[in-house]
């Protein structure tokens, strides 16, 4: 069950156990949702661990890594890839107690980008693309525009925060085909509203059209 269970590091405690679901759900169904607080207090101790159905969800999540949510740089890795730490057994006090658990999420961070891990990684039938790094001032509409010589597309959807309503830089892109996803790796570091954009396949649901 590792390759479907991502941890997810460096939460903002201003956040709530519902929008990290709600905002997860995005890259796929989820089984088992843990958000951990502090036994004294009650505040959420800012990470959460995720079960997906498939290896597609966990995998998207994967590429919210190193992504500004509320205003943090949050981390997300596969549950079994903490480091050879000191955690102190499976319980949720453990998380985060090792040397590799945050050590090894920064390395390479401010580097530059070189676009998509691999273009032939495309899912088959894949229809949708994940768009990162947006501005907090790019509207759905600006997407559109920007994407629309690539294909037909069906949706657009910024991620926003439940009380505030500010974007979290994060969007998703339905084409009508899969040709459209393809042509629009072609944007991957464009500059929209002053942000180079990262664009990532995205394959949230069934044949390859996301789940909002």
């Amino acid at each position: 069950m590792d390759d479907l269970t991502v941890f997810v590091g460096n939460l903002p405690f201003s956040v709530t156990e519902m929008d990290v679901r709600r905002d997860f759900e995005n890259c796929g169904t989820i089984t088992d949702f843990r958000f951990p607080f502090h036994q004294d207090t009650g505040k959420p101790k800012g990470f959460a661990i995720i079960t997906y159905a498939t290896r597609d969800g966990a995998q998207n999540a994967l590429k919210m890594h190193e992504t500004d949510y509320d205003g943090r740089t949050i981390f997300v890795r596969l549950d079994g890839a903490k480091g050879k730490g000191k955690g102190k057994g499976k319980s949720d006090k453990g998380y985060g107690k090792g040397k590799g658990d945050a050590g090894d999420w920064g390395k390479g961070k401010g580097k530059g980008r070189k676009g998509p891990r691999d273009l032939s990684e495309m899912p088959q039938g894949c229809q949708s693309v994940i768009v990162k790094n947006l501005s907090y001032d790019t509207v759905e509409d600006t997407l559109h525009d920007v994407f629309q010589d690539c294909g037909a597309i069906e949706r657009v959807n910024i991620l926003t925060d439940r009380d505030t309503g500010r974007s979290r830089g994060i969007g998703f892109i339905d084409f009508e085909t899969p040709e459209g996803a393809s042509r629009a790796m072609s944007k991957f570091d464009e500059v929209v509203d002053g942000r180079a954009i990262y664009v990532d396949w995205s394959e949230r649901k069934g044949g390859g059209k996301g789940k909002w």
